[in-house]
Order: structure tokens, then sequence, then C-alpha cells
């Protein structure tokens, strides 16, 4: 897969999610969610963090809609780091 694919690929299953989630499909918005986590994950730059940051908010908020508390605190601690913009952290993603 070419870069401009995978961050085409990740912004598509990451709307998918989105569609899921809105229409309280969670399992298939987590599945989807995570698909976009996989493809974003390898991305470098500001704006691939950002986008990485938005999934992991909406996984975060997903998780404490189900009542997975500590996912949830995860997911949303991991997505303020990355919008944060540490550059460490991001070297750890890939």
């Amino acid at each position: 897969e070419r870069l401009g694919d995978k961050e085409a690929l990740g912004r598509v299953w990451h709307n998918l999610g989105k569609v899921h989630h809105d229409l309280d499909r969670f399992a298939q918005a987590r599945a989807a969610y995570g698909k976009a986590l996989e493809l974003r994950q390898g991305l470098s730059g500001l704006g691939a963090a950002l986008e990485l940051a938005e999934t992991h908010n909406n996984l975060g908020a997903l998780d404490q809609q189900e009542g997975r508390l500590d996912a949830a605190r995860s997911h949303l601690e991991e997505a303020r780091r990355l919008a944060a913009g540490d550059p460490a952290g991001l070297r750890a993603q890939g």
C-alpha cells in the first residue's frame, strides 16, 4: 500500500466507525475504528497524529458508553497525548 492509500483508507475506516457508532452498532464501530488505528499507526506527521488521536478519542467514547472505563481512560489519554504533539510518543507508535 502506498502512503496516500493508507491515509485515505484510515479516513474511510474511521468514518465508517463513526457511522456505526452513531447508529449504536458498537461491535461494528469497534471493528472499523480498530482497522483505522491499524492503518493510521504507521503514518507520521502532525496531521497523522491528529487523525490517530481522533480515532482514539472515539474509541474512548465508545468504551465509556459500554462501561469499559479502564479502556476508555487509556484511549482518551492516548488521544490527548497525540493531540498535544508528543514527539517521543509518536516514535513509540511506529
